[in-house]
């Protein structure tokens, strides 16, 4: 047990620390002569990219050093914060990783209270809409005359700050059909597309 330990962190790269890799490292081998059987030996780098993430919690892009594994990693979470939640430190095995995380978890908990300053109020407008929802059901009209008074800036109720929304991101929800006909669980893509396609 001690002895994969040791192994483990002694193949574990320092650059993967400043970046998301996902477990990937430098591999070594030979490459092997079809003719003669000749071995060279050679190395496998991972694919590190330079990539701009969006974070939902903090709202803004994140400039981070990722490998194609990883970001196929943050495809199938649904996104940069939910990869990083999920996911535990040990696994990420990443400074800067572990940073992004507890940045996300101090954001989340400001938006937990009930009157958070200067962080989106993602969970508030959540709750928000639950409970127009549930008055909406009794009374229709008193809750649009509600947010009415709230969009107006009415003092004597908390407005909840609208949700800011990127124009340039766009959400997919792709499900895939296996070869016996069961369809698979249901991805949540988040990809940028260009200003130039975007019709307001």
């Amino acid at each position: 047990m001690a002895g994969a330990a040791v192994q483990a962190a002694r193949t574990l790269m320092k650059r993967s620390r400043r970046g998301l890799f996902a477990g990937k490292t430098v591999l070594s081998g030979n490459n092997v002569s079809e003719d003669g059987g000749n071995r060279t030996r050679r190395i496998w780098k991972p694919n590190v990219q330079r990539k701009a993430l969006y974070s939902e919690a903090l709202d803004r892009m994140v400039r981070l050093n990722v490998t194609t594994a990883a970001m196929r990693t943050i495809d199938k979470y649904g996104g940069l914060d939910a990869y990083l939640l999920g996911t535990t430190d040990e696994k990420l095995a990443s400074d800067v990783g572990s940073e992004l995380k507890q940045q996300i978890k101090a954001t989340l908990a400001m938006q937990r209270q009930p009157h958070g300053i200067g962080v989106p109020s993602e969970p508030a407008t959540f709750a928000a809409r639950g409970s127009e929802a549930s008055s909406s059901s009794a009374q229709p009209g008193e809750s649009r005359e509600r947010s009415g008074s709230e969009q107006n800036g009415d003092g004597n109720s908390a407005a909840v700050a609208p949700r800011r929304v990127r124009p340039d991101l766009v959400e997919k929800i792709e499900q895939k059909t296996r070869w016996d006909g069961s369809v698979t669980q249901a991805i949540k893509k988040i990809y940028r597309r260009p200003v130039w396609t975007y019709t307001p």
